[in-house]
């Protein structure tokens, strides 16, 4: 996470004012990074409850990667020299946004292999009704 955080303070140098888009990029990769740690945890120990904090963390990233995306063009209309830099910033966010839909697969396919209910495809409400395949 080292060159992350030279990153974003160069971002911090260039970009004016609060340096929100920074502190949500900084916000992002650390939410990712939990997501992360809880899902191979969950593997490890076959925890189904952990999985689906992982699974339930995940709007919180694509909430903070639609917050960097306002916020980049924002900062891109005020000054269109930024525009290379920010889109470098975006690049960050769409990945560390794609690392979380990856642990939430996860998370979701231990669920699967641990209680036998699909949770895949169900918006957030759904996510704690139970489907289970013909004859469980």
């Amino acid at each position: 996470m080292a060159a992350l955080e030279k990153f974003l303070q160069a971002v911090s140098d260039v970009v004016w004012g609060p340096p929100l888009l920074v502190f949500l990029l900084s916000t992002g990769a650390d939410k990712v990074q939990a997501m992360l740690k809880k899902v191979l945890d969950a593997f490890v120990n076959l925890s189904a409850p952990a999985a689906r904090e992982v699974s339930a963390s995940d709007s919180e990233v694509d909430a903070i990667n639609d917050d960097i995306f306002q916020q980049v063009k924002v900062a891109v209309a005020r000054d269109p020299s930024l525009f290379e830099t920010l889109l470098q910033v975006l690049h960050i966010a769409r990945h560390l946004e794609r690392i979380a839909d990856h642990a939430t697969n996860i998370a979701e396919d231990l669920i699967y292999m641990i209680e036998g209910e699909i949770v895949r495809h169900r918006t957030d409400g759904q996510k704690n009704t139970v489907v289970r395949p013909p004859g469980r």
